[in-house]
């Protein structure tokens, strides 16, 4: 692989890698935040009420309600969090394997002593 193109793979990688981290991170401390900032309404009548809360951002209000699943039924538009943990497994592993197995030369080692370069050598 061309040394440049190998340098550029590898900064998207890392960029990529760092990008999605972040929003895994905060979307994480938000749920916290939001888990600790919920207040209970007694005048709520729905099953499985724990608490709610109003919030403002960008001019638009957001009223966030939180329920138990267990007497209700899930919803058909749900919104998963899941993609920036998913990203983020990705694109470490994605790091991994041009790091220490496509960048071999880089850390200077032998073809014919090390396995793992000869392995990944017969799949490229």
């Amino acid at each position: 692989m061309d040394q440049e193109l190998f340098d550029w793979l590898l900064l998207l990688g890392r960029w990529l890698h760092i990008t999605v981290a972040i929003t895994w991170i905060g979307t994480s401390i938000f749920f916290m935040w939001l888990d600790r900032t919920i207040e209970f309404n007694e005048l709520s009548k729905k099953d499985g009420h724990v608490g709610e809360l109003w919030m403002v951002h960008g001019g638009g209000f957001y009223h966030v309600e939180k329920l138990l699943m267990g007497p209700t039924k899930v919803p058909e538009s749900l919104h998963w969090f899941k993609w920036e943990s998913y990203w983020t497994w990705l694109s470490g592993i994605f790091l991994i394997c041009m790091i220490f197995y496509a960048g071999s030369g880089t850390f200077l080692l032998d073809a014919s002593v090390s396995l793992t370069l000869r392995f990944f050598r017969r799949l490229v």
